[in-house]
């Protein structure tokens, strides 16, 4: 059996690569399509067994014009490959598929769903659905999305729910209380964190907060720390793509709890190179010393709280494979 994976970047979508390394261990005759055959992630996918062929089928939609040559690499790419099963990883490359072969084709086409942003727009939900075929099934990754296509009207025989994995092997393994000791926080201290790439706002969808909720957990924090008095924020993960814009705005609103940016006595946090931010307690504050923090603790404040309360470990790695040496793995290159 012959599987087309069409993954619209070699330079994320490491789920892809796990999931195309296991098939092939299987014995599956795994093709995937990516914009290079040598660039990014290309020559791991080769070393494992997996013919890569380069096919740019990725349409951002700010790039409308890009819409007719993609359709034709996929006709091509079809009629070179002859697959048994297109397995597509991403809205573009599922468009573009269905798109290029037609409604009817009758090579079924699976699209692995990585997430639900796409079905929560009318108008990005109603091209996936117009443009489905009798033969178009969906694996959604959480139980969201599932539901969301049945709501819609799909069958459960077209659906399935599967979760991405990850490989734990690929992270090492360290005593409990390492993180703790590099931020300098005691035992007891309630620690609230969130690991995940910073992936700024896509206006074309009209958003002003990240993807990932990274606003929305700062906003948060002060009712978080007003009922767990000395709790410690820590975000960890750098800006995807490597930009440093969003991300240095998500490490100047967390000067909006309260904050002063200072160097940090703890070590570098992940396996290629962190930027650690502290900022200081969370605290009620005035407009005016909200607008210029001072790094001094209020007067009269508990010692407790005198440490920072959110903590900004940004890792910037094209590794594949992990971020940090911590006890919790977060996700490898991927979204």
């Amino acid at each position: 059996m012959r599987v087309l994976h069409l993954v619209k970047t070699g330079e994320g979508a490491a789920w892809a690569l796990r999931q195309t390394t296991a098939l092939c261990a299987l014995g599956i005759d795994v093709v995937v399509a990516l914009p290079s055959a040598t660039a990014g992630l290309a020559p791991v996918y080769a070393e494992r067994g997996i013919t890569v062929v380069a096919a740019d089928l990725d349409v951002p939609p700010r790039r409308p014009w890009r819409l007719a040559a993609a359709l034709g690499r996929c006709r091509r790419l079809v009629a070179d490959t002859r697959p048994d099963l297109i397995h597509s990883h991403f809205v573009s490359t599922t468009l573009v598929a269905r798109l290029a072969l037609g409604r009817t084709h009758p090579i079924p086409r699976l699209f692995q769903v990585p997430g639900p942003l796409h079905l929560e727009h009318g108008a990005f939900r109603a091209l996936d659905l117009a443009t489905a075929g009798p033969r178009d099934l969906w694996v959604g990754s959480c139980r969201w999305t599932i539901e969301e296509y049945r709501r819609r009207g799909v069958g459960p025989e077209r659906l399935a729910l599967s979760y991405y994995g990850t490989n734990l092997g690929a992270f090492e393994a360290t005593a409990p209380g390492a993180l703790r000791r590099e931020l300098g926080v005691t035992p007891g201290t309630p620690l609230v964190g969130m690991v995940a790439y910073m992936y700024p706002p896509k206006r074309f969808l009209a958003q002003r907060r990240g993807l990932k909720g990274h606003e929305d957990l700062i906003d948060a924090f002060p009712a978080i720390a007003r009922a767990l008095p000395g709790a410690r924020l820590v975000l960890v993960g750098g800006e995807w793509g490597g930009g440093t814009r969003y991300a240095a705005r998500i490490a100047a609103r967390t000067r909006t709890v309260g904050a002063t940016r200072s160097p940090s006595s703890a070590r570098a946090a992940t396996s290629r190179r962190s930027t650690p931010i502290s900022t200081s307690p969370c605290t009620r504050r005035s407009r005016r010393t909200a607008a210029a923090p001072s790094s001094r603790s209020p007067p009269g404040a508990p010692r407790s709280r005198r440490r920072s309360a959110v903590s900004l470990i940004s890792c910037a790695t094209a590794r594949p494979a992990g971020w940090c040496r911590h006890a919790i793995p977060p996700a490898s290159r991927a979204r």
